[in-house]
């Protein structure tokens, strides 16, 4: 099972860079007009700079590459923690993969940050409200 393989900080951000490349090749061979990627460069960037213990990000590494098709609008989604445990259980995943996550109260207030210095505009939702909600906003 995925869930189960446990792998460094530096491979997870190798992996998820990969995939950014993999669906921008998506896109490109696709004739539609509109895109929507959940969790592309801007995510990958945010997140590692984030939890990468001992990792100094510069502020290059927050460019976006030329290489990558760049949004009109990157959205950030902002759940309390309580609230992003509390749904995780709702849904019955494995919230030890998320342990790291639900620890630190300041990780989202530090991910919100690291996506600010990233070039894409930046749209941020309470997404504690209803799904209605989010989508009104958006």
């Amino acid at each position: 099972e995925y869930a189960a393989i446990r792998t460094d900080a530096q491979t997870a951000r190798l992996f998820y860079a990969v995939g950014n490349y993999l669906a921008a090749e998506e896109m490109a061979a696709s004739s539609a007009s509109l895109c929507v990627c959940d969790r592309f460069w801007a995510s990958t960037v945010a997140y590692s700079s984030v939890l990468c213990d001992g990792m100094e990000f510069s502020d290059d590494a927050f460019a976006w590459p030329a290489d990558l098709p760049r949004p009109d609008l990157s959205v950030l989604l902002d759940v309390p923690l309580e609230e992003r445990a509390r749904r995780l259980r709702v849904r019955k995943v494995n919230v030890e993969r998320w342990e790291k996550l639900l620890a630190d109260p300041h990780l989202s207030s530090r991910v919100t940050q690291s996506f600010r210095r990233i070039n894409p505009p930046l749209l941020v939702v309470d997404a504690s409200q209803d799904a209605d909600g989010v989508y009104e906003t958006v």
